[in-house]
């Protein structure tokens, strides 16, 4: 993208994509395309519309997040530092969700690895901050 232009990468392909598809979507069911199939649009419309776009895709990867990432994952999956650290065992099921939506699996640690983390010192700074 060109620095002029004033979005991301991400919140073009991202925000915007998504919700405009999501306003045309809600223009199809309740109007038909009326609203969005027109032939003259005025620059203040256009802009309200990217607005409106960038909005809703906003909202809508919120709603996705909330549900998917703090919802559904976090209760199928372990984290993987607990898997990782051999606090917690990966269920048959994050093994199945690992190995083939997200294409990778976390395996535990080796004990001498392990071991190394957990005589590890907190660095000078987190002490500090805790006065």
């Amino acid at each position: 993208m060109k620095n002029w232009f004033p979005f991301t990468d991400y919140d073009f392909y991202a925000y915007l994509t998504s919700g405009g598809l999501a306003l045309a979507v809600f223009d199809l069911l309740t109007t038909g395309g009326l609203w969005l199939a027109r032939a003259d649009w005025t620059f203040v419309q256009i802009v309200l519309v990217i607005a409106a776009s960038y909005v809703i895709g906003q909202i809508a990867a919120s709603v996705a997040s909330l549900v998917i990432e703090h919802g559904l994952a976090r209760w199928l999956l372990p984290s993987p530092a607990s898997v990782q650290l051999g606090v917690r065992k990966q269920g048959m099921a994050g093994r199945l969700i690992g190995r083939i939506v997200v294409g990778r699996y976390y395996t535990p640690f080796s004990e001498p690895i392990r071991e190394k983390i957990g005589r590890q010192q907190q660095p000078s700074w987190a002490s500090r901050e805790r006065r």
